[in-house]
């Protein structure tokens, strides 16, 4: 609890976890996660929500809960909070375990690919527009 609260997580919400009736050994699990994603920018709130609702659901699965929110933004190409958001509605949704609620945020979250896809093509867009202009400006300064 120390370490969280240096961290910056709100206690109280720890206090709601504690009166989940999960064992003292999976509170520690739950509370290191929570520290964890608060110390990498995950907004406290919403974070303590998802894994609350982990607990509850799938307590065995809290110490994947770090990665598998990781493994979500990266994929996915999502911030933190669309992260969160996203993985606490597929809970919400009635996933009946982490896997199964990662998976579906998977299904449900833009992917990257495609805000890589229109990145690429916005940078073609400009690449092509620069070579020609570059080219207008040889011939023009050639018939000078």
């Amino acid at each position: 609890m120390a370490e969280g609260d240096a961290a910056g997580v709100d206690l109280e919400l720890t206090r709601t976890m504690a009166q989940s009736g999960a064992s003292e050994s999976q509170l520690v699990r739950a509370v290191d996660a929570l520290t964890e994603l608060t110390l990498r920018g995950y907004p406290r709130r919403q974070t303590a929500d998802v894994v609350k609702q982990v607990l509850l659901s799938d307590p065995g699965a809290v110490p994947r809960v770090v990665t598998g929110l990781e493994d979500l933004r990266t994929t996915a190409g999502l911030s933190r909070i669309d992260a969160v958001d996203t993985l606490g509605r597929s809970l919400s949704g009635g996933a009946a375990s982490l896997e199964s609620a990662l998976t579906l945020s998977l299904d449900t979250a833009p992917t990257r690919a495609t805000g890589a896809a229109a990145k690429s093509s916005s940078r073609d867009s400009t690449r092509q527009e620069n070579a020609a202009s570059s080219r207008r400006q040889r011939e023009h300064g050639g018939r000078r």
